[in-house]
């Protein structure tokens, strides 16, 4: 039987990895469809929002 606290390691590498994996996957389409010198800035809303999700995901898991 795993203890709770290795569930949640699981939980929160799932939700960090998932999220990096999101970052890229978007940073990837954007670079073929926004023009060269608005690629970065472009993507500040999407970064801003995955972190969010991140963080809000960690706070669901450590509070149960």
């Amino acid at each position: 039987m795993l203890a709770p606290s290795a569930i949640a390691v699981v939980q929160v590498g799932a939700i960090v990895l998932g999220h990096v994996a999101g970052v890229v996957s978007e940073h990837d389409r954007a670079s073929r469809v926004v023009r060269a010198g608005e690629l970065r800035v472009g993507q500040y809303p999407m970064l801003t929002l995955m972190v969010v999700y991140t963080g809000t995901g960690i706070v669901l898991v450590s509070a149960g």
